[in-house]
């Protein structure tokens, strides 16, 4: 069991780096950070209002620590903030022109990332990956579905 965590958390920190590094190559390590978390959750709940407290929570951020960030992506011209007509002190964020630009990038980023993790496994290897599985060999550092050592004893 020892030895499957330690291969999860190798892989893990593999693909961490690996995005990074195609993150930057792409001009997009912006992404990694907390301005590319608030586009990722704006885009998804765009059908409805959302306001900046709720972001916060979400990232579990403070009030001042999401008061700077919201200011940052306003100047950066990926969101804007309108104040509620009854409260002034409830705020809404939506992605701007700009804001849905990069989070289209962030979708073709990280569709590159997937196909680059799924190269060279066939239809059979893929369907061979139990969920969750890994699919890279620890000791060849290559993706495969095969195991040096079963994760469960």
């Amino acid at each position: 069991m020892e030895g499957c965590i330690h291969d999860t958390v190798a892989f893990s920190h593999r693909l961490k780096f690996q995005a990074q590094n195609l993150a930057k190559e792409a001009g997009m390590d912006w992404l990694a950070g907390p301005q590319g978390r608030v586009v990722t959750y704006l885009f998804h709940h765009q059908e409805r209002p959302v306001t900046m407290m709720e972001v916060a929570e979400k990232m579990k951020i403070s009030k001042p620590v999401a008061s700077q960030l919201f200011k940052r992506m306003e100047k950066n011209q990926l969101i804007d903030i309108k104040p509620d007509s009854r409260d002034k002190r409830r705020k809404y964020v939506t992605l701007t022109e700009q804001g849905l630009v990069k989070q289209a990038q962030v979708g073709h980023f990280l569709k590159t990332i997937h196909d680059q993790l799924l190269e060279g496994l066939s239809e059979q290897d893929l369907a061979g990956i139990p969920p969750g599985d890994p699919p890279l060999d620890a000791k060849s550092g290559t993706y495969s579905i095969q195991r040096s050592r079963p994760c469960l004893n």
